[in-house]
């Protein structure tokens, strides 16, 4: 079973059967539906059902990543007794070039005394997957100082909603969901019960270290659950603590939360890692240990400033580039300055001995 043949199952409210894991998954999921598409119709709340409308659906469904999926998610929503009632507020999205920021959350109102906050991940445009690369070297970006800012104004703004506050998000949202829990107010904090990173990346490692001391000296419950073959979640420094999910699929292809395995309306969780994750992690992170910050810094540049220069503003339009168009694009590497070559060759090679290590082992 997959998560769209779950939600079409759910048929109890969350009065009669409490919130739980797949409940973050669902939310987080159709987080990535673009219901500001649906313009003043959402209005500050809007209940799920009433945004299944067809004429915003070129809107809502426009990454070109996994729009199918994403549509027939939102069909089971929409049907689920659980979910149609969900009263969606406080949408907020931003996509700026200028700061460089992709960000978008919205507050799912599921009862009386339960709130998710759900944090979308890095959606089709250039701009959200360079944020995604800066935060390699940066100690904060853009969307992660949303995140602080919107859980703060969800407390303002509705201070009378003294229940079970969630935060959660797949991907990039797993890790805004995490620094916006860290980092928000301690009056607002104390009434998160649970946050959800949903094969979320990590932080550089003198953030991610202060981000321990905090969920542990705070005893935030923050629970990460990976795919057995991970890459993303394994990123930069994340920590040990996690559970592992099978996957229907192989590689990369399991970051998608459409290829995690339910049986008996749970998650089906494994032992450990696969080998190739594990072998990924060792990798990355001996490298970052390598690389100084100046050489991620200059390798995100220069490889999204050759995308800027060739008008690339989506995935959509990365995919249609042709072949000579790619070997054009690896050429003007060689046309940076010396130094950033120096730096970029120097990056590229530091990676591939790191990647040889953990196959041969370390020299004697």
């Amino acid at each position: 079973m997959n998560i769209i043949e779950y939600t079409l199952k759910r048929n109890k409210t969350f009065s009669e059967e409490p919130f739980g894991d797949m409940d973050a998954l669902v939310l987080s999921q159709l987080a990535y539906v673009k219901y500001e598409a649906a313009g003043d119709v959402i209005g500050r709340q809007c209940p799920l059902r009433d945004l299944y409308l067809s004429e915003y659906f070129d809107g809502y469904f426009s990454d070109g990543m996994t729009d199918n999926e994403n549509r027939e998610m939102l069909a089971a929503a929409a049907a689920s007794r659980r979910y149609r009632n969900a009263v969606i507020s406080d949408l907020v999205t931003t996509t700026d070039d200028a700061t460089g920021e992709q960000f978008a959350a919205m507050t799912w109102r599921l009862a009386d005394d339960l709130d998710y906050i759900s944090f979308r991940g890095t959606d089709g445009s250039i701009v959200g997957w360079k944020e995604d690369f800066q935060m390699a070297f940066r100690e904060r970006v853009p969307a992660q100082k949303s995140a602080v800012e919107y859980i703060n104004e969800y407390g303002r703004r509705y201070p009378e909603r003294k229940g079970r506050l969630i935060v959660g998000g797949h991907s990039k949202g797993g890790n805004l969901a995490v620094y916006g829990a860290v980092y928000c107010s301690d009056e607002i904090q104390q009434r998160i019960t649970d946050v959800y990173s949903l094969d979320g990346p990590g932080f550089i490692s003198r953030v991610s270290s202060r981000i321990d001391e905090i969920v542990e000296k705070r005893e935030l419950n923050v629970m990460r659950i990976l795919p057995q073959g991970s890459f993303v979640g394994m990123l930069l420094e994340s920590g040990s603590d996690y559970r592992v999910i099978r996957s229907s699929t192989m590689g990369i292809m399991q970051h998608s939360m459409y290829t995690w395995q339910i049986e008996e309306d749970k998650l089906v969780f494994a032992d450990k890692l696969s080998a190739g994750s594990q072998y990924i992690d060792r990798t990355m992170s001996e490298w970052f240990n390598v690389a100084t910050e100046e050489q991620r810094e200059a390798f995100v540049t220069t490889f999204f400033g050759i995308l800027e220069n060739a008008e690339i503003e989506t995935l959509a339009d990365f995919q249609k580039l042709k072949f000579k168009d790619i070997i054009g694009m690896i050429g003007e590497f060689k046309s940076c300055d010396e130094e950033t070559s120096r730096m970029l060759e120097g990056m590229m090679k530091s990676l591939i001995k790191s990647a040889a290590r953990q196959v041969v082992g370390p020299s004697r």
